[in-house]
């Protein structure tokens, strides 16, 4: 007899007579001890002190027995970001989203030689040379007897890039990756950006609108009803696809273990996204993802880091921050530039004052700038007058 005609011969219950206290405990009590449960891999750090606290933490705060030192192995301090998730980070341009994920790729190289890192650029060229000189300061730091030169190669040698200059080149390599994507022992994925190869395909509601309108002047048939499920469909195939890919994301990050014995979730997916505006509904403009918003987004996203610019709000002087100057309300800088005098204006000459030849015309300017007195001119003190 088998397991299913087993559960499905008749007076057999197919739900155990269980009470919910018991079943609690007994979940308690399994949870309390180290075995059966196989210890998780520690999470990466990021290189920052106060980001790997606040990331350990949020994870300790919503899986409080995977952060238990009796399952992690590593103690209560252990922080960073987590393996077999998606963690995002978002903010506006130039807010610094490429350096701080190099920087938990060096650290991620240089903690162990058994780390590997896959770069997905999507946008702008990856600043290797940048990496470099991370990798070379964290090498410093450490003592050890290989040469920087050598432990430097083999960091390089264990970094590999992909390019995916379209958004059909993303979606191919998470739907149907090649044999060799992920590498084997791949710690973390990071892809700069995840939004960039959706702003040529899928442009915003307003413009999607205005094209539509534009392209259905030139054909007359179609009712209106047909183009408003036309408009509508085009606007939700953005967020199919967006759910479609996290989902494969989800996937590759539950599914790339440790080895095939342990079955422990190894590697960490980063996404950096960038940011839009949204005025409509709003008290004020607010920056939002630009990929995202929606629920199989928010469901498969578990870690979110926001960054953005904090200004010094000290009582120091103003100074030049980026070519920009702080301006004080309370408090009246001065010109920098001197004022310049406005320029006089000439009365016109009535018709009767007007020359008829050309000797009565230098007799008057002769006549009118000899009469002149000097005060009756003003000088730009900011223009050069000599010759």
């Amino acid at each position: 007899m088998t397991d299913y005609d087993f559960l499905t011969e008749p007076g057999i219950p197919r739900v155990s007579s269980i009470s919910a206290s018991q079943a609690l405990r007994a979940s308690s009590s399994l949870l309390s001890t180290p075995y059966p449960f196989p210890a998780v891999p520690a999470p990466l750090p990021t290189g920052l002190d106060r980001l790997d606290d606040a990331l350990r933490t949020a994870t300790a705060a919503a899986t409080d027995y995977a952060a238990s030192p009796a399952r992690s192995g590593h103690g209560p301090s252990a922080g960073g970001i987590p393996r077999g998730s998606i963690t995002e980070i978002y903010g506006p341009p130039g807010v610094g989203k490429t350096a701080v994920s190099l920087n938990i790729a060096a650290t991620t190289l240089v903690a162990g030689e058994d780390e590997k890192v896959v770069w997905i650029d999507t946008g702008s060229p990856i600043p290797t040379l940048r990496l470099k000189e991370l990798l070379t300061s964290k090498l410093m730091l450490q003592s050890n007897d290989y040469s920087i030169d050598k432990r430097l190669s083999e960091c390089m040698n264990r970094f590999h890039h992909i390019r995916a200059p379209t958004l059909p080149h993303l979606l191919s390599l998470f739907a149907h990756p090649p044999p060799n994507f992920p590498a084997e022992g791949t710690s973390l994925l990071i892809v700069d950006s995840i939004s960039a190869p959706f702003q040529s395909y899928f442009p915003n509601s307003t413009e999607l609108r205005s094209r539509l309108q534009t392209q259905g002047q030139g054909h007359a048939q179609g009712t209106e009803n047909q183009q408003k499920q036309a408009t509508q469909w085009l606007l939700n195939r953005k967020w199919n696809v967006i759910s479609d890919m996290a989902n494969k994301l989800v996937k590759l990050a539950t599914t790339t273990t440790t080895g095939a014995t342990t079955n422990r979730p190894k590697m960490a997916i980063i996404l950096l996204n960038q940011t839009h505006t949204k005025i409509k509904g709003q008290p004020r403009p607010t920056l939002y993802p630009a990929v995202g918003g929606g629920q199989s987004w928010e469901n498969c996203v578990q870690t979110r880091i926001v960054l953005y610019r904090d200004w010094w709000s000290g009582s120091s002087e103003s100074s030049k921050v980026g070519g920009l100057r702080e301006l004080r309300s309370t408090q009246q800088e001065q010109q920098s530039i001197p004022r310049s005098t406005p320029i006089l204006s000439v009365r016109k000459r009535k018709v009767d004052e007007v020359a008829d030849s050309e000797d009565d015309n230098v007799e008057d300017d002769d006549s009118e700038f000899v009469d002149g007195n000097e005060d009756d001119f003003q000088w730009d003190n900011a223009v050069d007058t000599g010759s």
